[in-house]
Protein backbone atom coordinates (compact mmCIF):
# COMPACT_ATOMS: atom_id res chain seq x y z
CA UNK A 1 0.00 0.00 0.00
CA UNK A 2 1.32 3.58 -1.00
CA UNK A 3 -0.50 4.98 2.14
CA UNK A 4 -0.08 4.44 5.84
CA UNK A 5 -1.87 5.75 8.40
CA UNK A 6 -1.15 5.28 11.86
CA UNK A 7 -4.77 7.15 13.46
CA UNK A 8 -3.89 6.52 17.36
CA UNK A 9 -0.53 8.69 16.54
CA UNK A 10 -2.28 10.76 13.77
CA UNK A 11 0.75 9.67 11.47
CA UNK A 12 0.75 9.81 7.72
CA UNK A 13 2.94 7.68 5.67
CA UNK A 14 3.66 7.95 1.62
CA UNK A 15 5.34 5.27 0.14
CA UNK A 16 6.33 5.34 -3.70
CA UNK A 17 8.96 2.96 -5.11
CA UNK A 18 12.37 4.45 -3.60
CA UNK A 19 11.34 6.84 -1.03
CA UNK A 20 9.09 7.70 1.79
CA UNK A 21 7.26 10.91 3.05
CA UNK A 22 5.89 11.08 6.34
CA UNK A 23 3.59 14.15 7.95
CA UNK A 24 2.24 13.83 11.51
CA UNK A 25 -0.65 16.02 13.45
CA UNK A 26 0.53 17.16 16.57
CA UNK A 27 -1.29 17.67 19.99
CA UNK A 28 -1.96 20.92 18.97
CA UNK A 29 -3.33 20.06 15.85
CA UNK A 30 -0.54 21.85 13.67
CA UNK A 31 0.51 19.44 10.76
CA UNK A 32 3.92 18.51 10.69
CA UNK A 33 6.32 17.47 8.33
CA UNK A 34 8.69 14.74 9.22
CA UNK A 35 10.11 12.87 6.13
CA UNK A 36 11.19 12.91 2.77
CA UNK A 37 14.08 10.72 1.53
CA UNK A 38 15.32 7.41 1.08
CA UNK A 39 12.43 4.35 1.75
CA UNK A 40 12.39 3.51 5.16
CA UNK A 41 9.55 1.67 7.89
CA UNK A 42 6.10 3.71 8.82
CA UNK A 43 7.33 5.29 12.37
CA UNK A 44 6.80 8.42 13.74
CA UNK A 45 10.45 10.21 12.45
CA UNK A 46 9.22 13.56 14.49
CA UNK A 47 10.36 11.61 17.76
CA UNK A 48 13.51 12.32 16.29
CA UNK A 49 13.07 15.81 15.86
CA UNK A 50 15.65 18.28 17.72
CA UNK A 51 14.00 20.49 20.49
CA UNK A 52 15.62 23.47 22.65
CA UNK A 53 14.23 27.00 23.64
CA UNK A 54 14.35 28.96 20.85
CA UNK A 55 15.00 32.84 21.94
CA UNK A 56 13.45 35.48 20.32
CA UNK A 57 10.96 33.09 18.26
CA UNK A 58 7.55 33.73 19.78
CA UNK A 59 5.29 31.09 21.31
CA UNK A 60 1.62 30.42 20.45
CA UNK A 61 -0.61 31.63 23.55
CA UNK A 62 -1.39 28.29 24.56
CA UNK A 63 2.20 26.71 24.72
CA UNK A 64 4.43 29.69 26.24
CA UNK A 65 3.55 29.21 29.35
CA UNK A 66 3.91 25.47 29.08
CA UNK A 67 6.93 24.68 26.42
CA UNK A 68 8.99 27.09 25.28
CA UNK A 69 10.70 24.44 22.60
CA UNK A 70 7.30 25.33 20.80
CA UNK A 71 7.45 28.22 18.28
CA UNK A 72 6.01 28.29 14.86
CA UNK A 73 9.08 29.91 14.03
CA UNK A 74 11.31 27.06 14.04
CA UNK A 75 8.76 24.37 13.48
CA UNK A 76 8.89 21.90 10.50
CA UNK A 77 5.27 22.42 9.14
CA UNK A 78 3.62 20.91 5.90
CA UNK A 79 1.63 24.25 4.52
CA UNK A 80 2.93 27.13 6.51
CA UNK A 81 0.62 30.63 7.28
CA UNK A 82 1.70 34.60 7.70
CA UNK A 83 0.86 36.03 10.68
CA UNK A 84 1.29 33.00 13.12
CA UNK A 85 4.59 33.84 14.50
CA UNK A 86 6.72 31.84 11.45
CA UNK A 87 9.47 34.55 9.74
CA UNK A 88 10.07 32.48 7.27
CA UNK A 89 8.96 32.39 3.54
CA UNK A 90 5.03 31.00 4.06
CA UNK A 91 2.70 29.32 2.10
CA UNK A 92 -0.42 31.17 2.67
CA UNK A 93 -1.01 34.68 3.29
CA UNK A 94 -4.94 36.00 3.82
CA UNK A 95 -6.68 39.24 4.20
CA UNK A 96 -9.49 38.82 6.32
CA UNK A 97 -12.58 41.36 6.31
CA UNK A 98 -11.47 43.18 9.57
CA UNK A 99 -8.03 44.28 7.08
CA UNK A 100 -5.75 41.59 9.51
CA UNK A 101 -3.52 39.14 7.38
CA UNK A 102 -3.37 35.97 9.84
CA UNK A 103 -4.10 32.62 9.22
CA UNK A 104 -4.15 29.70 11.75
CA UNK A 105 -4.80 26.25 10.21
CA UNK A 106 -5.23 23.17 12.51
CA UNK A 107 -5.50 20.07 11.02
CA UNK A 108 -9.50 18.46 11.06
CA UNK A 109 -9.36 15.35 9.30
CA UNK A 110 -8.29 13.41 6.12
CA UNK A 111 -9.87 10.92 3.30
CA UNK A 112 -8.12 8.60 0.96
CA UNK A 113 -9.49 7.67 -2.22
CA UNK A 114 -8.47 5.29 -5.20
CA UNK A 115 -6.71 6.72 -7.91
CA UNK A 116 -5.32 10.24 -9.09
CA UNK A 117 -7.09 13.26 -8.35
CA UNK A 118 -7.70 15.68 -10.59
CA UNK A 119 -7.94 19.64 -10.77
CA UNK A 120 -10.90 21.76 -12.65
CA UNK A 121 -9.95 23.56 -15.69
CA UNK A 122 -6.25 22.88 -14.65
CA UNK A 123 -3.36 20.61 -16.12
CA UNK A 124 -2.45 17.78 -13.46
CA UNK A 125 -0.65 14.42 -13.88
CA UNK A 126 -2.82 11.69 -15.05
CA UNK A 127 -3.42 8.00 -14.15
CA UNK A 128 -5.34 5.18 -13.93
CA UNK A 129 -6.96 4.24 -10.91
CA UNK A 130 -5.28 1.28 -10.25
CA UNK A 131 -1.45 3.20 -10.60
CA UNK A 132 -2.42 5.85 -7.86
CA UNK A 133 -4.12 6.59 -4.67
CA UNK A 134 -4.48 10.09 -3.55
CA UNK A 135 -4.50 11.64 0.35
CA UNK A 136 -6.59 14.59 1.13
CA UNK A 137 -6.01 16.07 4.24
CA UNK A 138 -8.18 18.21 5.99
CA UNK A 139 -7.11 21.73 7.51
CA UNK A 140 -9.27 25.10 9.02
CA UNK A 141 -8.92 28.46 10.41
CA UNK A 142 -11.33 28.66 13.11
CA UNK A 143 -11.26 32.12 12.84
CA UNK A 144 -12.21 32.73 9.43
CA UNK A 145 -13.68 29.79 8.52
CA UNK A 146 -11.43 29.05 5.87
CA UNK A 147 -10.43 25.14 4.56
CA UNK A 148 -7.53 24.22 3.20
CA UNK A 149 -7.28 20.72 1.70
CA UNK A 150 -3.49 19.46 0.75
CA UNK A 151 -3.96 16.74 -2.03
CA UNK A 152 -0.97 14.44 -2.37
CA UNK A 153 -1.12 11.77 -5.57
CA UNK A 154 1.54 8.93 -5.18
CA UNK A 155 2.30 7.63 -8.28
CA UNK A 156 4.15 4.43 -6.12
CA UNK A 157 5.74 3.06 -9.29
CA UNK A 158 7.29 5.88 -10.96
CA UNK A 159 8.22 7.30 -7.82
CA UNK A 160 6.30 10.93 -7.97
CA UNK A 161 4.31 12.29 -5.61
CA UNK A 162 2.23 15.26 -6.84
CA UNK A 163 0.70 18.21 -4.06
CA UNK A 164 -1.90 20.45 -5.03
CA UNK A 165 -4.42 22.54 -2.53
CA UNK A 166 -8.17 23.35 -2.55
CA UNK A 167 -9.04 26.62 -0.82
CA UNK A 168 -12.73 27.02 0.68
CA UNK A 169 -14.05 30.40 2.07
CA UNK A 170 -17.02 28.27 4.75
CA UNK A 171 -17.71 31.35 6.12
CA UNK A 172 -20.05 34.69 5.03
CA UNK A 173 -17.05 37.33 4.93
CA UNK A 174 -14.92 37.58 2.20
CA UNK A 175 -11.51 36.45 1.76
CA UNK A 176 -8.64 37.37 0.09
CA UNK A 177 -5.67 35.66 -0.78
CA UNK A 178 -2.62 37.37 -1.68
CA UNK A 179 -0.52 34.44 -1.29
CA UNK A 180 -1.08 30.49 -2.31
CA UNK A 181 1.40 27.98 -2.82
CA UNK A 182 0.86 24.92 -4.01
CA UNK A 183 3.88 23.12 -1.74
CA UNK A 184 5.87 23.89 1.49
CA UNK A 185 8.36 21.40 2.24
CA UNK A 186 10.70 21.36 5.40
CA UNK A 187 13.85 20.36 6.46
CA UNK A 188 15.18 20.05 9.48
CA UNK A 189 19.11 19.83 8.87
CA UNK A 190 20.86 19.27 5.86
CA UNK A 191 23.68 21.73 3.36
CA UNK A 192 21.93 21.96 -0.12
CA UNK A 193 22.86 23.09 -3.19
CA UNK A 194 19.87 23.90 -5.93
CA UNK A 195 19.78 23.77 -9.65
CA UNK A 196 17.92 25.61 -11.66
CA UNK A 197 17.24 26.58 -15.75
CA UNK A 198 17.82 29.80 -17.10
CA UNK A 199 17.72 31.06 -20.36
CA UNK A 200 17.17 33.68 -23.34
CA UNK A 201 15.85 33.76 -27.29
CA UNK A 202 18.09 31.38 -29.07
CA UNK A 203 19.93 30.08 -25.76
CA UNK A 204 17.40 28.61 -23.53
CA UNK A 205 17.95 25.54 -20.60
CA UNK A 206 21.14 26.91 -19.14
CA UNK A 207 22.23 24.55 -16.40
CA UNK A 208 23.25 26.37 -13.03
CA UNK A 209 23.60 25.42 -10.12
CA UNK A 210 24.94 26.89 -6.50
CA UNK A 211 24.53 26.57 -2.87
CA UNK A 212 21.64 27.33 -0.22
CA UNK A 213 23.02 29.85 1.74
CA UNK A 214 20.91 31.44 4.74
CA UNK A 215 18.80 33.64 3.29
CA UNK A 216 16.14 33.70 0.51
CA UNK A 217 17.24 32.96 -3.30
CA UNK A 218 14.42 32.28 -5.70
CA UNK A 219 13.70 31.80 -9.60
CA UNK A 220 10.34 32.79 -10.72
CA UNK A 221 8.62 34.56 -13.39
CA UNK A 222 6.01 37.71 -13.76
CA UNK A 223 6.21 37.69 -17.46
CA UNK A 224 2.11 36.27 -17.60
CA UNK A 225 3.79 33.11 -18.59
CA UNK A 226 6.16 30.86 -17.06
CA UNK A 227 9.11 31.71 -19.72
CA UNK A 228 12.10 30.56 -20.97
CA UNK A 229 14.06 33.12 -18.96
CA UNK A 230 13.58 30.68 -16.06
CA UNK A 231 12.03 27.31 -16.20
CA UNK A 232 9.35 26.01 -13.29
CA UNK A 233 11.61 22.99 -12.43
CA UNK A 234 14.59 22.47 -10.12
CA UNK A 235 16.60 20.08 -8.41
CA UNK A 236 17.53 20.26 -4.60
CA UNK A 237 20.60 18.07 -4.05
CA UNK A 238 23.30 17.95 -0.74
CA UNK A 239 26.46 19.32 -1.77
CA UNK A 240 28.72 16.83 -4.22
CA UNK A 241 25.73 14.88 -5.61
CA UNK A 242 26.30 13.97 -8.97
CA UNK A 243 24.38 12.37 -11.85
CA UNK A 244 25.04 8.73 -9.95
CA UNK A 245 25.55 9.67 -6.36
CA UNK A 246 23.85 11.85 -3.35
CA UNK A 247 20.48 12.62 -2.35
CA UNK A 248 18.60 14.43 -4.69
CA UNK A 249 14.74 16.59 -4.80
CA UNK A 250 13.45 17.34 -8.41
CA UNK A 251 10.60 19.81 -8.21
CA UNK A 252 8.59 20.73 -11.91
CA UNK A 253 5.67 23.42 -11.50
CA UNK A 254 3.17 21.67 -14.05
CA UNK A 255 1.79 25.81 -14.63
CA UNK A 256 2.75 28.00 -17.75
CA UNK A 257 1.91 30.79 -16.18
CA UNK A 258 3.48 33.38 -13.42
CA UNK A 259 5.98 31.27 -10.57
CA UNK A 260 8.03 31.51 -7.56
CA UNK A 261 9.93 29.18 -6.37
CA UNK A 262 12.41 30.10 -3.56
CA UNK A 263 14.15 28.27 -0.97
CA UNK A 264 15.25 29.90 2.69
CA UNK A 265 17.66 28.84 5.38
CA UNK A 266 17.17 29.97 8.75
CA UNK A 267 18.92 31.22 11.16
CA UNK A 268 18.93 27.47 12.92
CA UNK A 269 20.27 25.73 9.84
CA UNK A 270 16.70 24.23 8.82
CA UNK A 271 15.72 24.77 5.18
CA UNK A 272 12.50 25.71 3.36
CA UNK A 273 11.41 25.47 -0.13
CA UNK A 274 7.87 27.05 -1.38
CA UNK A 275 6.53 26.20 -5.17
CA UNK A 276 3.59 28.05 -6.16
CA UNK A 277 1.97 31.10 -8.25
CA UNK A 278 4.25 34.28 -8.35
CA UNK A 279 2.17 36.53 -5.47
CA UNK A 280 3.60 39.64 -6.90
CA UNK A 281 0.96 40.11 -9.08
CA UNK A 282 -2.07 37.64 -7.55
CA UNK A 283 -4.59 38.19 -5.82
CA UNK A 284 -8.08 36.44 -5.39
CA UNK A 285 -11.36 37.00 -3.22
CA UNK A 286 -12.67 33.99 -2.12
CA UNK A 287 -16.43 35.11 -1.21
CA UNK A 288 -18.78 32.51 1.42
CA UNK A 289 -18.89 28.89 -0.13
CA UNK A 290 -15.78 30.28 -2.86
CA UNK A 291 -13.40 27.66 -4.28
CA UNK A 292 -10.02 28.21 -5.29
CA UNK A 293 -7.31 25.26 -6.77
CA UNK A 294 -3.44 25.67 -6.73
CA UNK A 295 -1.75 24.49 -9.92
CA UNK A 296 -0.18 21.08 -9.53
CA UNK A 297 3.88 20.71 -8.22
CA UNK A 298 5.40 17.36 -8.91
CA UNK A 299 8.06 15.90 -6.57
CA UNK A 300 10.64 13.01 -6.30
CA UNK A 301 13.32 11.88 -4.18
CA UNK A 302 16.95 10.23 -5.42
CA UNK A 303 19.38 8.67 -3.45
CA UNK A 304 21.42 7.71 -6.17
CA UNK A 305 22.15 11.14 -7.97
CA UNK A 306 20.31 13.75 -9.98
CA UNK A 307 19.73 11.45 -13.08
CA UNK A 308 17.03 9.42 -11.15
CA UNK A 309 15.32 12.10 -10.00
CA UNK A 310 15.23 14.09 -13.35
CA UNK A 311 14.33 10.82 -14.96
CA UNK A 312 11.08 10.28 -12.50
CA UNK A 313 10.23 14.06 -13.19
CA UNK A 314 9.86 13.42 -16.94
CA UNK A 315 7.65 9.63 -16.94
CA UNK A 316 5.32 11.95 -14.55
CA UNK A 317 5.38 15.18 -17.48
CA UNK A 318 4.69 12.50 -19.92
CA UNK A 319 1.86 10.98 -17.85
CA UNK A 320 0.38 14.40 -17.60
CA UNK A 321 -2.15 16.33 -19.71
Amino acid sequence: MAIIIDDKSRVFTLHTKNATYQMKADAQNVLLHTYYGEKTDNSDKSLLFYQTDRGFSGNPHEMGKIDRTYSMDSLLQEYSCFGTGDYRITSLKVQNKDGSRAAELRYTGYRVQKGKYGIPDMPAVYAENEEAETLVIRLEDPYSGMEVELYYGILEDMDVITRAVKITNLGTEDLILEKAASMNLDWEYGDFEWISLYGRHSMEMNFQREGIHHGIQAIGSVRGSSSHQYNPFIILCEKGADERMGSCYGFSFVYSGEFLMEAEKDQIDRTRLICGIHPDNFSWTLHGKDTFWTPEVMMTHSGNGMGKADCHCKRGEKAGH
